[in-house]
């Protein structure tokens, strides 16, 4: 199996990872009385407004895709586990101190990886769903 094949596969957990830190970061916006942004807060503050949060999560889901298409495909594969280690990391630090797992980011985010690895990707922009679920709207390739 070439990297080639599975990259689009990494490439949607790791935005599947990005939506459930995206929905624990805007837990914590929501609540400032109760958690405080620790890993971000040079770049969005210890309380940062759920705006501040899209405005940081948007263009981080965005950047990832496009440095991943651009790479050579020798360094793809560490980029990708690489990143979504830490991605994986901040979701299980951010649990730990009682932060929920979002149910609908998890299963669009799911979706998201399917539809990745098996119909590529044409064009992606990042874009809220609704006030709670962060999300993707995406076009096949045709």
């Amino acid at each position: 199996m070439e990297i080639n094949d599975i990259s689009p596969y990494l490439e949607g957990l790791y935005q599947t990872a990005v939506l459930q830190d995206w929905a624990q970061t805007r837990q914590i916006a929501r609540n400032p009385d109760n958690y405080y942004e620790d890993k971000l807060k040079n770049v969005i503050g210890e309380h940062p407004s759920q705006s501040k949060v899209n405005a940081y999560m948007l263009p981080r889901m965005a950047l990832h895709y496009a440095v991943g298409k651009k790479l050579p495909d020798s360094l793809k594969l560490p980029y990708q586990l690489a990143t979504l280690a830490e991605v994986a990391s901040t979701i299980k630090k951010n649990k730990d101190i009682g932060l929920d797992y979002n149910k609908p980011s998890l299963l669009l985010g799911l979706a998201l990886t399917g539809f990745l690895g098996k119909n590529g990707v044409k064009n992606i922009s990042p874009a809220m769903i609704d006030e709670k679920t962060p999300g993707l709207v995406f076009n096949r390739k045709f």
